[in-house]
């Protein structure tokens, strides 16, 4: 039998995940932080995107894991744990990792489906209000499970940021799925005088050119905690984003943009972190997102945001989930 020391010393995981134009980055988001956190206990990490021509960093791996689950056990025989953070797989594909003698954690956003799975993190503030009863693995999850991004989880001044004249940061994920970005660049063009910043796809300023509006293509976590900070008043979808930013006590402005993100977007509705629930296809959208940004005009508004954000989530998050996967791998032996 191995001793533990020479088991701990070749430990090895797979994360299987999606991203890309239709899919959004929030998966991508949270698996790279979940794995340098995994790599920071030890545990070799092997990153597998589903191959859809979507072009990831260069720590990623791309191959059709869905469809060729086999590939992904000949590349990696190694590997003692298969994390999976997906909305398209199947339960047949946890099904089939279990057989395949390996520890599979799911993680998960809604209660998608049953998982065949050792475990099911749930790294959402609203993990207390999913009725999990159906499921027969261990699950956890809530505000102790929040994952971020290493930069947002960095001590800041609670002030940063709020001077004056008022900066809008608008980023609504990697790609706007929605085609949301018009309607609300020409909301914060109404506002005259204040400057804004876009996160963008590629093509935006040509066709939104604006003299006061400045868009950036997706940036880095390193580049996209500074431009938060910068900002005083964030519009962001309610998926991960907003998780950062409560780290962060960003004034936020939250537009819900798929049923995913519905309990986030409730969560920190009822917690007071958003002071208006907006809706992508909502009839009169411009007219309350521009009562929602002039909300956070008064800087008692966006203070008091300041204190309560990160009140709500523990930064660490992402550590403890670390621990339970490496706590998956021991068990593993």
């Amino acid at each position: 039998m191995k001793t533990q020391l020479s088991y701990l010393e070749s430990k090895e995981c797979v994360i299987l995940s999606e991203a890309g134009s239709q899919i959004g980055f929030g998966h991508l988001t949270r698996c790279t932080a979940l794995a340098d956190s995994l790599c920071e206990l030890g545990c070799k990490v092997h990153q597998v995107l589903l191959e859809n021509g979507f072009e990831p960093e260069e720590a990623w791996k791309t191959m059709p894991w869905i469809t060729a689950p086999s590939e992904v056990i000949r590349r990696y025989p190694k590997a003692n744990v298969v994390i999976i953070d997906s909305y398209l797989a199947t339960p047949s594909l946890y099904s089939y990792f279990q057989c395949q003698g390996k520890m599979v954690v799911a993680i998960d956003d809604f209660n998608r489906i049953v998982y065949p799975a050792n475990l099911i993190i749930n790294p959402n503030v609203f993990f207390p209000q999913i009725n999990y009863s159906n499921q027969s693995a261990k699950t956890v999850g809530g505000r102790d499970y929040v994952i971020l991004r290493k930069p947002f989880r960095k001590e800041l001044s609670h002030r940063e940021g709020l001077e004056h004249p008022i900066k809008i940061l608008v980023t609504l994920g990697g790609s706007d799925f929605r085609q949301l970005l018009p309607t609300v660049v020409q909301v914060v063009g109404e506002l005259k005088f204040l400057p804004v910043t876009v996160i963008s796809p590629e093509g935006y300023e040509k066709r939104l050119g604006n003299e006061r509006v400045t868009f950036l293509k997706q940036q880095n976590a390193d580049q996209m905690l500074q431009n938060m900070i910068d900002a005083d008043i964030v519009i962001s979808a309610c998926g991960q984003t907003l998780h950062e930013l409560a780290a962060l006590g960003k004034a936020t402005v939250g537009i819900c943009l798929d049923i995913d993100q519905i309990p986030n977007q409730k969560f920190y509705l009822q917690e007071g972190f958003l002071a208006a629930e907006l809706q992508w296809d909502q009839f009169n959208l411009k007219e309350e997102l521009f009562k929602a940004v002039s909300y956070f005009f008064p800087e008692e508004h966006r203070v008091a945001m300041a204190l309560l954000g990160p009140q709500l989530i523990n930064k660490n998050g992402v550590t403890n989930v670390a621990n339970l996967v490496n706590k998956a791998v021991l068990h593993a032996i």
